[in-house]
């Protein structure tokens, strides 16, 4: 009796050392073993019966352990140990997080309902006619997809060929906050989590279709937005380097960016295809357009805020110039030699995408060859697409994704419980100790080629009890360490962007933007499911609203005071001044036909519009700014969240 209370006492402590999501496996696995030990025990006493049912309800669910509590009056002991198992554990496993594509979907049938039933009533008491009833029920969804092809044959007519900004292209931003400015209304910058972070450049990638590269905008031959990141983060960073490579196409799916990023691991380079070289066009995609090596001079562009003067920050760098000349040669590496074991590696990653699929989604019949090169057919399964991207840009980045590492971990969790069942069916079921001992060691029987245990019953117990002595405390070493970590480490961060397809000119009519609009935030919702499942390490981001770029547009807001309180020490980019004024020729060019915002002077209800291109889809110039800002901001208010920090915005 004393022997076999001790192995009951060997498993509780086993069960309780494990963590919440293996309880359920090794309850299945010791049931019948637990109900004959049960059996052989019902006529001890009334302490050791007690005894058993707290054990017992330890490894029940939470339905029937609800239950036990109601017809047991007896409370259960909780111990520190299991105080601070218990919040890691709900920390770490979230509830399910909600379907936001589920929700938004139905939003849209809601909306197809209340657009289609004050049609279908008037037609069917004025006609009385099922053919008519048909046609009205199928006219407000047929008139919003008609609206839609115009939209796309119109940007394709007039639109197709506007000057795409360089890409890939790279670029190294140093910026820090104006010292006239007042405490209150800015913040400490963030400190970092290591001092020897501020010496290493904190690297930002920007990825994704024509909203990434930069079309739309008139004036600047490299993308805005990822310039315009920098800033924000270096500022925050108390005035870290900041190096970034953009890189993109217009018409670029989900499928297209994963393909890309595997061709620039097996390359060491991003690329484009062949094709592209093949172009005619007079403002063709400027990435084809390479400088020769003995030509490149990495143009250092001072540039300040209004209320800044040039003189001081160009006087700052005409003392830099040793420093100037070492990150010219690392820009120049950085875009020649894209070796992923030197400076290839990330600690942001922002990911504009889902625009292009939900195009080749409703109008596949217009999809081009190029958009996704081949490789996304249909967008009906986009959330798998974003879990393929993750999984491929964890390997670009410079610390790995620690959700995806916990995950692989519960599969081999998973494969370890399977190898656990085949040793009880091997072994027998009399042989419980021998089974916890190979779930626990399997690491040291693979590296032993599969040895035999041919050990005695009192050493397989001593053993077992040592492996869940050390099990033990690993877990409390790694839940002890795992909040500090969290709290002080910013990297890696994927970012995910909303549309703002609720802004775009393109989406006002009616009924196009009572379908456009949910059918958007359907691909949204799949990207905040994603952030939701890597909590602390991918970001979505919301859509800006119309009344915060308009207030922009207006040169008001929060967002244009960090536009006026940027003062930068070192912008360059990996251009050389010949092709620069070439290609911003061409820009001025073609924006003297067509005009550079949607709308001159739009009414005071859409003043949102003049932050957009002729085009009503892309932003311009104040538009790339304005949402570059608005990412920048929301990565600094996450590493906030992380430190513990509340924001607190001045209005």
């Amino acid at each position: 009796m004393p022997a076999l209370r001790q192995d009951r006492l060997a498993e509780a402590n086993l069960v309780t050392s494990l963590p919440s999501n293996q309880l359920q496996h090794e309850e299945n696995s010791k049931g019948v073993l637990r109900k004959s030990s049960q059996t052989d025990h019902a006529s001890s006493s009334m302490e050791d019966s007690s005894s058993s049912v707290s054990t017992c309800n330890e490894n029940l669910p939470k339905s029937e352990r609800r239950d036990k509590r109601t017809t047991t009056s007896a409370p259960k002991p909780i111990t520190s140990n299991s105080t601070t198992r218990t919040q890691s554990t709900t920390s770490r496993k979230r509830t399910r997080p909600i379907n936001h594509a589920n929700i938004a979907s139905r939003w849209l049938y809601k909306i197809w309902f209340k657009l289609t039933l004050p049609v279908v009533v008037v037609s069917f008491a004025l006609t009385r006619s099922i053919p008519v009833l048909f046609f009205a029920a199928i006219l407000p969804i047929t008139v919003a997809m008609m609206q839609g092809f115009a939209r796309m044959i119109n940007y394709r007519l007039f639109y197709a060929n506007a000057p795409v900004p360089r890409a890939p292209s790279h670029g190294v931003v140093k910026c820090t906050r104006l010292k006239h400015e007042s405490s209150f209304n800015n913040p400490s910058p963030i400190a970092a989590s290591d001092d020897d972070e501020m010496e290493r450049p904190l690297r930002l990638l920007l990825i994704g279709d024509s909203l990434a590269v930069g079309v739309g905008q008139s004036s600047s031959c490299t993308p805005i937005m990822p310039d315009v990141i920098a800033k924000e983060l270096s500022k925050e960073l108390g005035g870290r380097t900041v190096m970034w490579t953009c890189h993109g196409t217009p018409g670029a799916s989900t499928g297209w960016i994963i393909r890309e990023l595997e061709k620039s691991m097996k390359n060491g380079v991003f690329q484009l295809p062949l094709k592209d070289k093949k172009k005619k066009d007079k403002f063709q995609h400027y990435s084809t357009m390479d400088d020769d090596d003995d030509d490149v001079t990495l143009g250092c562009c001072p540039t300040a805020s209004d209320d800044s003067s040039c003189d001081s920050t160009g006087s700052l760098l005409y003392h830099l110039d040793e420093d100037l000349q070492a990150w010219q040669r690392r820009l120049k590496q950085q875009r020649i030699d894209f070796d992923p074991e030197s400076l290839a590696t990330f600690d942001i990653a922002v990911v504009l995408t889902g625009s292009n699929d939900l195009k080749n989604a409703c109008f596949p019949f217009l999809k081009k060859e190029e958009d996704s090169d081949g490789v996304s057919t249909q967008a009906s399964d986009y959330g798998k697409e974003l879990q393929r991207l993750l999984m491929t840009l964890n390997g670009r980045m410079h610390r790995q994704i620690q959700t995806i590492q916990e995950s692989v971990r519960v599969a081999k969790e998973k494969v370890r419980e399977s190898v656990d069942t085949v040793v009880v069916r091997t072994l027998g079921r009399d042989s419980s100790l021998r089974n916890i001992s190979s779930g626990s060691q399997l690491d040291k029987i693979e590296e032993d080629d599969m040895h035999s245990v041919s050990c005695s019953t009192s050493e397989d117990e001593q053993s077992s009890l040592e492996t869940n002595n050390e099990t033990t405390r690993l877990l409390q070493m790694e839940e002890a360490s795992e909040p500090t970590t969290r709290r002080q480490s910013f990297f890696p961060m994927v970012v995910l962007p909303g549309m703002p397809a609720s802004s775009l000119p393109a989406f006002d009519a009616f009924p196009l933007r009572h379908l456009a609009h949910p059918m958007v935030a359907i691909m949204d919702g799949h990207k905040r499911n994603i952030s939701n499942a890597h909590d602390g390490e991918v970001l979505f981001v919301d859509p800006p609203s119309k009344e915060a770029l308009s207030e922009y547009s207006a040169k008001k807001g929060f967002y244009w005071r960090q536009q006026v309180d940027d003062n930068v020490l070192l912008n360059a980019s990996d251009i050389s001044q010949r092709r620069k004024e070439a290609m911003e020729n061409d820009m001025k060019e073609y924006y003297e036909e067509y005009q550079t915002t949607f709308e001159c002077h739009p009414p005071k209800a859409y003043n949102h519009f003049s932050a957009f291109s002729a085009d009503g889809i892309h932003p311009n110039n104040s538009g790339y700014n304005f949402w570059g800002r608005y990412i920048g901001n929301a990565i600094v208010e996450e590493w906030r969240r992380k430190q513990g920090i509340e924001t607190i915005r001045v209005v």
